[in-house]
């Protein structure tokens, strides 16, 4: 039998990136570059006799020092008015000519290094610093609480408990499921999370928009990173470029970089020059100010020079791949699995993409990349299913050369046969030697906390109870049954979301109502209570009432009564004037409790007739602000009126 081997294998990578022979970017684990940025302000008068006083730029778009890289140089022209680590300020006073310019220059030393986690986080995260809280809420191109968003992370993070696997999870599905499109619409203006999901598009900003909702609709805090790196990829005319990525906060360990779009998770490659980090895709790099008369000022767009000075050693790798084939000789048209066994070397996480070289004849199902995760020293398989194209000839005996690299271009290689005489395996067979990953651990768990949204409630009013719950477990919870008593609601909640219900109550007795509140379904159940406290409107009574029928004229006298309580809410504020012609004895209670025997005494009575009628008015409030008021009429006449008395009487009449 002849035999034809078939050697025609393309090494196809990641469709974003195109790494080709030019591959010192993620081989090299360390790099000198040499970044300079700079622009020009341009100046349009609007009359000839125009004026600028001065021109400030206050810029923040330059290398910064972090764990991976090193500032080893900086320059600046023309000198700057103020510098700090964040920021540099340019001023130019009554400029010349009609433009002004600045660079900025740097050297900067990178590392291509894989971020030391030894031990897991455990997910979902309970405590967050509050400075780092900020990262978990939604934001102007982030839309995190995005219906959609919240259901794919939770349906990606669900049954899990580690973070970094999250992250993973994440990173990965918008890997592998948003399109890299340089259309106008994406390249040019920067798109929302939800947007991105919905288009299944976009460039680099938005597959980091869309990873970082999904995180921080999972409670995990998530920022943008903007930045330089440097890619192969004939998409671009120039390999080196503005890029952005994303850094995922981890409690005990700080920020860690994840870059969907180049598959790269918990490093980034000696390429990438982190320049800012922010809240959002879209924050400004420059604030630019001027004074001036009949005068626009427009500045171009900044200008990227980056040369790459020094590469370092290449990196030896941090896993161990051995590859093989599940059958040595299939049949014509059969399909085989491909398993690559990988095994972490290190005692912390290593994420690391594997590609499976295309070779003519032979069908991948499915991605030919896989991005695997391992744990310290974790051994796992990662599988793929090929086909053997049905319409080679049956009289050869075929080749498949077969090899798989990762992205610091490790190599592992091996192969397998095709032939007329080959054994035969369909799909369903090859599908199920698929071995399943780690079975996944589900905590479901909730939050549920109520209260009246007042105090108290009188008892014409309808008591309203409002309830909080949150999912704090890593399942999501589907069709739950929420009951305040027999008022009832159904709610779902993803991981981390929280969910409002308001419950109307009817016929709560006087007093203090207890109330019972549950929540389940088939996965959780919890309860929890409130108390509601029903009162009837404040009521407030004058009773027994003393006074004398008559008195002397000029005499003082004292009249007394109880304030009788009659509701058992308590009356605010409680008042009682007693009134006669133009003098007013005041009264005055804060807070009343029960009933009072109250006295009140004129010091004289200053008659001017025999009957002289008197008023007490007794004014209280409820807890509402609405006032009460009861008044009582009693008559005290002179005694004793002799003709003096009644000259007295007529001369204050006539004189006052």
């Amino acid at each position: 039998m002849k035999k034809k081997m078939v050697f025609f294998v393309l090494f196809l990578l990641l469709s974003t990136i195109a790494y080709a022979d030019d591959s010192w970017f993620l081989k090299s684990l360390d790099a000198d570059i040499s970044l300079k940025i700079s622009t020009t302000l341009r100046i349009f008068p609007k009359a000839p006799n125009f004026d600028v006083n001065y021109i400030s730029a206050n810029f923040t778009f330059f290398p910064k020092q972090d764990y991976r890289q090193q500032i080893a140089e900086i320059n600046y022209w023309p000198q700057p008015e103020f510098k700090d680590d964040e920021r540099i300020i340019f001023k130019w006073y009554r400029p010349e000519g009609n433009n002004v310019s600045f660079d900025v220059g740097t050297l900067v030393k990178t590392k291509n290094d894989r971020f030391r986690m030894p031990s897991k986080v455990k997910f979902p995260l309970t405590e967050i610093p509050k400075d780092v809280q900020i990262y978990t809420k939604p934001s102007n191109f982030i839309d995190s609480d995005n219906k959609e968003i919240i259901r794919l992370a939770s349906g990606l993070a669900e049954g899990e408990d580690d973070l970094f696997v999250v992250a993973h999870k994440l990173a990965t599905w918008t890997n592998e499921n948003i399109n890299y499109s340089l259309t106008t619409m994406t390249a040019d203006a920067s798109q929302t999370s939800s947007w991105v999901l919905e288009n299944r598009i976009g460039v680099c900003d938005e597959m980091t928009n869309l990873f970082i909702g999904m995180a921080r609709s999972l409670g995990i805090p998530a920022r943008f990173v903007s930045g330089i790196s440097y890619t192969n990829s004939k998409l671009f005319k120039q390999p080196w470029g503005p890029h952005g990525w994303a850094e995922v906060y981890f409690p005990g360990y700080g920020w860690v970089p994840f870059d969907p779009t180049y598959g790269q998770y918990g490093f980034v490659d000696a390429s990438h020059i982190k320049l800012k980090e922010s809240l959002d895709s879209k924050g400004s790099s420059t604030d630019y100010e001027w004074l001036g008369r009949d005068v626009v000022i427009v500045a171009e767009k900044l200008n990227y020079d980056t040369r790459l000075v020094r590469t370092g050693l290449d990196d030896p790798g941090y896993v161990f791949i051995t590859l093989k084939s599940r059958y040595n000789e299939v049949a014509i048209g059969s399909y085989d699995l491909i398993e690559a066994d990988v095994e972490n070397l290190n005692n912390f996480y290593i994420a690391e993409e594997l590609f499976l070289s295309k070779v003519e004849d032979m069908e991948i199902l499915g991605s030919y990349h896989k991005n695997v995760l391992l744990k310290p020293f974790e051994k796992k398989t990662v599988f793929w299913i090929v086909r053997v194209n049905p319409g080679l000839s049956h009289g050869y005996l075929y080749t498949f050369p077969l090899s798989i690299t990762t992205h610091t271009v490790q190599e592992a290689k091996s192969s397998f046969k095709s032939s007329g005489q080959g054994s035969f395996h369909d799909l369903q067979e090859i599908k199920n030697l698929v071995t399943k990953g780690p079975q996944k651990v589900y905590s479901p768990d909730i939050e549920i906390d109520c209260s009246p949204d007042k105090s108290s409630y009188y008892i014409e009013q309808q008591p309203v109870l409002g309830c909080r719950l949150k999912n704090t477990g890593n399942k999501q919870l589907d069709s739950l049954k929420v009951c305040a008593g027999k008022y009832c609601q159904t709610t779902s909640l993803g991981l981390n979301q929280e969910a409002k219900l308001l419950f109307a109550l009817d016929a709560l007795q006087l007093g203090p109502n207890y109330i019972k509140i549950t929540t389940a379904n088939n996965d959780v159940s919890k309860s929890a209570s409130a108390w509601v406290l029903v009162e009837d409107r404040p009521s407030l009574d004058i009773e027994d009432l003393k006074y004398p029928e008559a008195v002397d004229y000029d005499a003082g006298f004292n009249i007394s009564f109880n304030l009788v309580r009659n509701s058992s809410s308590f009356p605010q504020n409680a008042t009682v004037y007693a009134n006669y012609k133009d003098q007013v004895l005041v009264y005055q209670l804060r807070e009343f409790t029960g009933s009072r025997p109250v006295q009140l005494q004129f010091p004289e009575a200053d008659f001017l007739k025999r009957d002289n009628p008197m008023k007490l008015r007794l004014v209280y409030y409820d807890k509402e602000g609405k006032q009460y008021a009861h008044e009582q009429d009693f008559n005290v006449k002179i005694a004793n009126i002799n003709p003096w008395i009644m000259l007295k009487i007529f001369w204050r009449q006539i004189f006052g």
